[in-house]
């Protein structure tokens, strides 16, 4: 991008702030903290409901999370890291963590036997460049290939579990291969659920601990990705994520033809 091009983004991005300022104060906003502390009391509230629930029937809570987390991993209704995080803020991280890691594997076997034993001859027919994508990078690269796709967040966890289901990958590799693929990111999202735990007033908001949670979390896919493409090398094959939604480097078409 041009440097001219880069000031005149600049200086619009200034003015809609300024424009953005002039419209709250106009209409009473004067106080932005005030209503980021409501928020936190609400939230807040929420979730003492939710605590008081745990304290009052700790295996249904643990039932409840578990539940939920089985539904979103198996359906796609909800990610699995937003519901190891929800967990960590009413269970903890030790228990959000040891409930979340091996479910969220076992949730995904669902969509990939269904896919495997049910569904093999429509979603071939109705998604042949997506399937031949993946069927690729796993007669290339095995299951590190699968590996791969877990650690990035960019793909869909179940459009992954159902893509899995149509190749030569067994049951039992895909199920270990997402559990340790899984393990970054469960950590990640169970850690910053605990610390959003701890937040009491908006000046918790800046606490260290939790600082560091959301920087790691903004900071993991793109480390993962700068991983995969120090694994790889020079090769000029693309990185699974950006090979799902682009398509495959033509050498790799050509050879896989």
């Amino acid at each position: 991008m041009k440097p001219p091009r880069c000031a005149a983004i600049l200086a619009l991005l200034v003015l809609l702030v300024l424009l953005a300022g002039v419209g709250l104060h106009a209409v009473g906003w004067k106080n932005p903290f005030a209503s980021v502390a409501a928020g936190l009391d609400f939230v807040r509230a929420q979730a003492g409901v939710l605590q008081a629930f745990r304290q009052a029937h700790p295996l249904g809570a643990i039932f409840a999370y578990a539940g939920t987390l089985l539904v979103c991993a198996a359906t796609g209704l909800l990610s699995p890291s937003f519901v190891a995080l929800g967990g960590a803020v009413v269970l903890g991280f030790g228990a959000a963590f040891a409930i979340a890691w091996p479910l969220t594997a076992l949730a995904a076997l669902a969509p990939f036997m269904l896919a495997r034993l049910c569904f093999r001859r429509s979603l071939e027919r109705r998604l042949p460049g997506p399937l031949g994508v993946i069927r690729r990078g796993v007669a290339r690269d095995g299951a590190f290939y699968l590996f791969s796709l877990r650690l990035l967040p960019m793909v869909p966890f179940t459009t992954v579990s159902v893509l899995s289901g149509i190749t030569p990958l067994r049951a039992s590799t895909f199920f270990l291969v997402t559990m340790l693929g899984r393990l970054p990111a469960t950590l990640l999202y169970c850690n910053a659920g605990a610390h959003l735990a701890m937040v009491r007033s908006s000046r918790d908001l800046l606490s260290p601990g939790l600082c560091l949670s959301l920087v790691a979390l903004a900071l993991a896919p793109y480390a993962c990705r700068r991983l995969l493409r120090y694994r790889r090398g020079k090769s000029l094959t693309p990185v699974p994520a950006v090979e799902l939604v682009q398509g495959p480097a033509p050498s790799e078409q050509a050879k896989f033809a």
